[in-house]
């Protein structure tokens, strides 16, 4: 997957909606026995819960693949480590006098 920020933004964006879209239209699919609900199972009927799932499934895929894509730009991007302050992110406890963390 190769593209600019903007091309990747848009494809989270578009896969996300395909997410919420699909989810949408699987729970209007499913069918609670004895429950009255104002859905007309006409439009989304319940046969095609596994369709709106795979739809689901391969949009966070695509998603997962976006994601992975970032990550390796990042780490190939990431030329000056000693640049960033790692105290501020992650702190460190001072150690005791029998090396283990607040124990004495």
């Amino acid at each position: 997957m190769d593209g600019n920020i903007d091309e990747l933004d848009a494809t989270v964006r578009r896969e996300m909606a395909s997410v919420l879209d699909n989810f949408t239209k699987l729970i209007k699919a499913s069918h609670v026995p004895g429950s009255t609900t104002s859905v007309d199972h006409n439009t989304y009927p319940g046969e095609l819960q596994h369709v709106y799932a795979e739809k689901m499934l391969l949009s966070c895929s695509s998603i997962l693949e976006v994601s992975r894509e970032l990550k390796r730009r990042a780490i190939l991007n990431d030329t000056h480590p000693s640049s960033y302050n790692c105290e501020s992110i992650l702190p460190v406890a001072p150690i005791g006098d029998n090396g283990v963390d607040g124990m004495e």
